[in-house]
């Protein structure tokens, strides 16, 4: 009997210490690492910064003059000058041969039509002396001069194709020249590739003729229309800022719920057009407003506003009401009062009731 009841109370004791080991697993799994801050007040100043594009007003292409081979002698992003050659055009032997043919039947023709012009100017020079002497009578005479002038017309067009003809033929290689001064925009063909005659090569922006836009969302224009400050700041290069102002904002926006926001530069240098842009919008300083880090904002199931308030060293799920923000704040309108703790970092899901330990003070 007294090994039973020995066998009994060893039985209770063990039950009992893996009850109470159980208790304290389960005591650790919801008491939760996090770093906590508290709800001050500070003054905050709205910050956004938008991707800025640069949209060309003019844009012109250049189309080849000759079949051929063309090799390019610039690329996308290039400055040009008007007149600079853009790209030779090898022409093909039978091209060469076809065009050779054609100057010599223009210089023929010509050659003939000057020909024909002296002959008509001696008969001219003749007529005038037959009817000043009365041979002739003046409609005579004014018929072999308005043949005349008539040959002299054919001459000087013949002779325009014949020289225009000679600037454009080259016995080996044609040349593509920009048309204006400009950036190169686009290009239509690779290096080295066969063209054809009236082709496209590529386009030219006009570098005098641009607008400078960038695109907004329905919360992030809002911003834009009370931001005090805008600037234009260069991705590549830190120290190239240029003040600017909004210009004009689309009314509506466009069919992925964007709205266009023009800037205009204050500054009158020049920029660098083939670099990337961002349009920075900072906002009035506020007031002194409640507020908290950005990192301390979460979501709840229903994407609502929440933060992880500490209360009695436990966890409690507190919806807030959130208003403007810059890039490390962002104000609470509704929901917390000065001094209240909450979680701005932890390592584990955090639930309603959690137990925490603090692995920092507040900052």
């Amino acid at each position: 009997m007294k090994r039973l009841l020995l066998i009994i109370g060893l039985f209770v004791v063990v039950l009992l210490a893996f009850s109470l080991y159980r208790l304290k697993i389960v005591q650790e799994m919801r008491t939760k690492e996090v770093v906590p801050t508290i709800v001050e007040y500070k003054r905050i100043q709205s910050k956004l910064s938008l991707p800025a594009k640069i949209q060309y007003e003019r844009i012109i292409p250049v189309y080849t003059q000759e079949d051929g081979k063309i090799s390019l002698l610039s690329k996308n992003g290039d400055l040009v000058k008007k007149g600079q050659i853009l790209a030779y055009i090898k022409i093909d032997r039978l091209t060469e041969l076809q065009r050779k043919k054609e100057l010599e039947e223009i210089n023929i023709i010509t050659e003939e039509t000057r020909e024909l012009m002296e002959k008509r100017l001696k008969e001219k020079e003749e007529a005038k002396y037959f009817f000043e002497s009365g041979v002739i009578s003046k409609k005579e005479f004014e018929f072999i001069s308005d043949k005349y002038k008539e040959t002299e017309r054919e001459y000087q067009k013949n002779l325009s194709k014949l020289n225009l003809f000679k600037i454009q033929y080259s016995p080996h290689r044609a040349e593509v020249i920009s048309p204006i001064e400009g950036i190169i925009y686009e290009l239509f063909v690779e290096n080295e590739s066969l063209i054809s005659k009236n082709a496209p090569v590529l386009k030219i922006a006009d570098l005098s003729q641009y607008r400078i836009e960038t695109k907004a969302g329905e919360y992030d224009v809002k911003k834009c229309k009370l931001a005090k400050d805008v600037f234009l700041k260069s991705e590549l290069e830190a120290d190239k800022v240029y003040n600017a102002k909004i210009k004009n904002i689309s009314l509506l926006p466009d069919k992925g719920g964007q709205f266009t926001v023009d800037i205009e530069l204050l500054d009158k240098e020049e920029i660098d057009l083939r670099t990337s842009y961002i349009t920075e919008f900072l906002g009035k300083p506020t007031d002194l407003v409640l507020a908290v880090p950005i990192s301390c904002i979460f979501k709840d199931d229903k994407d609502r506003d929440i933060v992880y308030l500490i209360k009695d060293d436990k966890i409690r799920i507190q919806r807030v009401q959130t208003g403007i923000s810059d890039e490390e704040y962002i104000e609470i309108k509704g929901g917390l009062s000065k001094e209240n703790e909450i979680v701005m970092i932890f390592y584990k899901e955090l639930n309603e009731g959690d137990k925490v330990i603090r692995l920092q003070k507040w900052r």
